[in-house]
């Protein structure tokens, strides 16, 4: 299945902890212009963390290269801002490919595509 750019998977409403009240939300599919908001909550979050060093941030090439067609990306939106982002990474090479640790052949590496990033 093909997944088209800015496609909206769902869409509704949600509640937001802060003040109970609903907020209208959408999951789609991101693309490069998406790149600055994926950075900014990365950012953001990290920011927040007790622990930084327990988190191995992707680089803006590395999400760029991702969101050029090489995988694909899910963000979810509250009122046109960024509250989550997660990708899928498809063409993962050789040397970096978590396959080659459980063994795989050639072909079954190539078939393998790993979660690359998970943002809540």
């Amino acid at each position: 299945m093909k997944i088209c750019t800015r496609e909206i998977i769902e869409q509704g409403q949600i509640a937001l902890q802060s003040d109970l009240h609903k907020h209208p939300y959408v999951l789609r599919v991101l693309d490069k212009d998406d790149l600055l908001a994926v950075m900014q909550l990365q950012h953001s979050l990290v920011a927040s963390m007790e622990q930084k060093e327990l988190y191995v941030p992707i680089s803006e090439t590395e999400m760029l290269f991702l969101l050029e067609g090489n995988g694909e990306a899910l963000g979810l939106f509250i009122e046109n801002k960024m509250y989550a982002a997660c990708s899928l990474l498809h063409k993962v090479d050789h040397e970096n490919n978590m396959a080659c640790e459980l063994d795989f052949n050639q072909e079954e590496v190539a078939r393998v595509a790993q979660l690359e990033l998970s943002l809540v």
